[in-house]
């Protein structure tokens, strides 16, 4: 019984690391094709795929290099540029490199300054369509009517992780609700724009009081999730966006590019 156990045992162990070995492999083909296709979208799915792979494999410096080789490609698509440099902050916050996370996530256009305000009531999904105060008049002062409570405009924290506005550290209840997030860009002259954020989880955005996006998909974030056309016109302009939210994860990220996916 216990040779049978022992041989038994042999093989899982023979089994599981021919299988990491072939997870390893399929890791690198990834990565591999990521650099091979760094001037077309099919470079972002191939980042995708060697990232969900990464644990297959010993160290993640290989990867860490193949990012950001593309980062620094000048042949590179802006946006598969962009995908890299978001993958390899991550990777570098990760193992404690906060600066050069921050130096990337700078380069990346990433909307920082903004006032929130919430929550206000979503339950059933029907906040989505309700026009809370900020959609029917923007006011930047006074207190309002909430979810549970009076709400009123507040900073968000000056410090954002990888651009991310954490809305359910920020405002309570956090399920089953709506909230607000406002935010100033300034243009030197009329620019064309487009605002590129990912969402936890439905929202809607206005730029200079025009409705831009509106999306009613309660799902979860993810990095250029959608992008939004906009013009910015010269001097200040206002962006305001509205998140639902059902379940725990409420947040957002939001940043400003040209068409190609370069940040302003």
């Amino acid at each position: 019984m216990a040779r049978r156990l022992l041989a038994a045992a042999l093989a899982l162990a023979a089994w599981l690391g021919a299988r990491a070995d072939t997870h390893g492999a399929l890791h690198e083909r990834h990565a591999a094709q990521m650099w091979e296709h760094r001037g077309d979208a099919r470079g972002i799915v191939e980042l995708y795929l060697a990232s969900d792979l990464l644990d297959a494999v010993d160290s993640a410096e290989p990867f860490e290099a193949a990012l950001k080789n593309v980062v620094q490609a000048p042949d590179a698509d802006p946006e598969v540029q962009a995908h890299a440099a978001a993958r390899l902050a991550k990777c570098l916050r990760d193992r404690g490199a906060q600066e050069e996370a921050d130096r990337l996530d700078a380069s990346l256009g990433y909307l920082l300054k903004w006032r929130v305000l919430g929550p206000f009531d979503d339950d059933n999904k029907q906040g989505y369509d309700l026009p809370f105060p900020p959609e029917i008049e923007l006011q930047y002062e006074g207190t309002f009517r909430g979810k549970s409570h009076s709400v009123t405009w507040r900073p968000a924290p000056a410090q954002l992780t990888g651009g991310v506005v954490p809305l359910d550290q920020l405002m309570d209840p956090s399920e089953n609700v709506a909230g607000y997030a406002l935010t100033f860009i300034k243009a030197a002259a009329d620019t064309p724009c487009v605002l590129r954020g990912g969402y936890n989880e439905a929202y809607k955005l206005w730029v200079n009081g025009e409705l831009i996006a509106a999306r009613k998909q309660y799902n979860g974030r993810a990095f250029d999730q959608f992008a939004d056309p906009c013009t910015m016109r010269k001097g200040w302009n206002i962006a305001l966006g509205k998140v639902c939210n059902q379940e725990a994860g409420w947040n957002f990220l939001l940043r400003a590019t040209d068409a190609a996916g370069r940040a302003l």
